[in-house]
């Protein structure tokens, strides 16, 4: 029950991270002087996220595809950290 716990836990962090890394990139576009910029990378059909930046107003979208996708990769990340760390010390013994 607890690696459940430590799985959801890696993948709200990675969601909260999306989240955070979206809302925060057209800042420093605006800062590093970036004045048109039109994102929205689809897959399925379905956006990551949707970023526009028009002279010096931006707007950012973090879509809730891209959210859950995050959230399903910090899962698996955390259980293929688990692995390899069980690989690493079974060699070790």
């Amino acid at each position: 029950m607890i690696k459940v716990f430590h799985s959801f836990s890696s993948g709200l962090t990675l969601a909260m991270l999306y989240v955070f890394a979206v809302f925060i990139t057209p800042v420093f576009l605006l800062l590093l002087e970036v004045n048109h910029v039109e994102s929205s990378p689809t897959m399925f059909g379905m956006p990551f996220y949707i970023m526009k930046i028009e002279a010096y107003q931006f707007s950012s979208e973090a879509t809730l595809f891209g959210c859950v996708l995050c959230f399903l990769a910090g899962a698996v990340l955390y259980f293929f950290i688990q692995y390899v760390i069980h690989v690493i010390k079974k060699r070790r013994a």
